[in-house]
């Protein structure tokens, strides 16, 4: 179990840098140490990662409906939490905007109920784009009016906020307010870069 847990800290490591393929590696020695062990939340968790270090999206489905199946088996719902978002992502692309919604009401209650507020916006934000994304721009206005009051000077959702800040001005130019939306566009371009400035200042800090 403790061989598998640093098998899966190496594969983040290298999905953060963007090495999947070694990722992969690390992920599926991970998931052969664990299976014998009955460690279904730990497995949903791999599964979980293995769909971030592929770029196909079937077969990103594939592992998501392996992570949430793992999460079931455990009968632990956190775990459920980030799978049923990204799987929603899935359905949202092929347009099943009924299987999407169900699956973002489902992470909204479980990030409720466990008190992740991270998830809680980043699912806000989805039900947002879902909103836009089936012309309904006044529900998606309102819905990210409110994740941005939430989530502003919060340093934890400064990622999700930035995302907030974009998806608003896309918006506000299909409502044909061209003005507000260059606004909110700037602000997602000036937080985007204090991110990346951020990020960067930490990268040059561990590299000496």
């Amino acid at each position: 179990l403790a061989i598998a847990v640093d098998y899966n800290n190496l594969s983040v490591c290298y999905l953060n840098m963007n090495e999947l393929e070694y990722a992969q590696t690390y992920l599926s020695q991970a998931v052969d140490l664990l299976k014998p062990l009955d460690q279904f939340a730990f497995i949903s968790r791999i599964y979980g990662n293995y769909a971030e270090s592929v770029l196909e999206a079937e077969v990103q489905k594939q592992y998501l409906d392996s992570a949430i199946a793992y999460a079931e088996l455990s009968q632990d719902s956190y775990y459920l939490l980030g799978n049923l978002l990204n799987l929603a992502d899935y359905f949202m692309e092929k347009e099943q905007w009924t299987q999407a919604e169900t699956l973002v009401l489902q992470e909204i209650q479980l990030a409720q109920a466990y008190n992740e507020r991270l998830n809680l916006i980043k699912a806000r934000i989805l039900r947002a784009d879902l909103f836009f994304r089936q012309n309904k721009f006044d529900k998606a206005n309102l819905l990210l009016d409110s994740v941005i009051q939430e989530a502003d000077q919060q340093a934890q959702l400064i990622n999700p906020l930035s995302d907030a800040y974009y998806l608003k001005s896309q918006v506000l130019r299909k409502r044909g307010a061209d003005r507000q939306a260059f606004y909110w566009l700037d602000q997602h371009v000036q937080l985007t870069d204090s991110i990346n400035a951020e990020k960067a200042r930490q990268d040059i800090k561990n590299q000496s």
